[in-house]
């Protein structure tokens, strides 16, 4: 049960970020901007951080540990956010050889995977999470039966399994297309110069 209520909510928590990021990028582009490293409209990396912070805040209470003040929750989400994108922009540039975001022109960056700005607006997440929203989708989760969930849980896991399917297999073609345009363009550098190469042989 606790597996399938987490799972919802690294949904809701997924589609919240998606809906937050896409608005925030139309706006300041001026132009639609579909945001997220899937087809569906979710955000998996907010999804992921929004839970680590709810699955905190409920072991703290089960431990009865004292609260944590709204400074350590700032500290906590800051930095979490800071590790968490920066693994994910590794990990998705080494199995798809892309990049989903460059913070190479803000100061204050890290091989372009993270920066303070971002870092310290993840923090104020954080406490927008902690403080407006968790409380929100426990209380809303609470009257929801056991059966629903894990039902719910069920659609939802296959339809991200289906989107994700999808987009590995998308960028995978995409990847031997860009592939296959590398090795044409090499070949014809190298053409290009062998030619040169044997007209000036014939000169001499």
């Amino acid at each position: 049960m606790w597996l399938s209520r987490y799972f919802v909510w690294f949904i809701l928590y997924s589609f919240m970020g998606w809906a937050f990021e896409t608005l925030y990028c139309t706006v300041t582009t001026g132009k639609w901007a579909n945001r997220g490293f899937l087809y569906g409209p979710i955000c998996p990396i907010y999804g992921a951080g929004a839970v680590a912070i709810s699955i905190l805040l409920e072991w703290l209470q089960g431990v009865q540990l004292p609260e944590l003040q709204w400074w350590q929750v700032y500290l906590i989400s800051a930095a979490g956010s800071a590790v968490l994108e920066f693994v994910t922009s590794w990990t998705l540039e080494k199995l798809f050889h892309a990049y989903w975001w460059d913070y190479s022109d803000k100061p204050f960056n890290l091989q372009g995977r993270i920066c303070l700005e971002n870092t310290l607006l993840f923090g104020i997440a954080g406490l927008v999470i902690v403080y407006l929203i968790y409380p929100f989708v426990r209380q809303i989760s609470v009257g929801v039966p056991n059966i629903a969930i894990e039902a719910l849980s069920l659609v939802l896991m296959a339809v991200l399994a289906s989107d994700l399917t999808l987009t590995v297999s998308a960028l995978t073609n995409l990847n031997q297309m860009i592939q296959e345009v590398e090795d044409r363009v090499q070949l014809y550098r190298e053409q290009f110069v062998e030619e040169l190469t044997e007209k000036r042989q014939d000169r001499i």
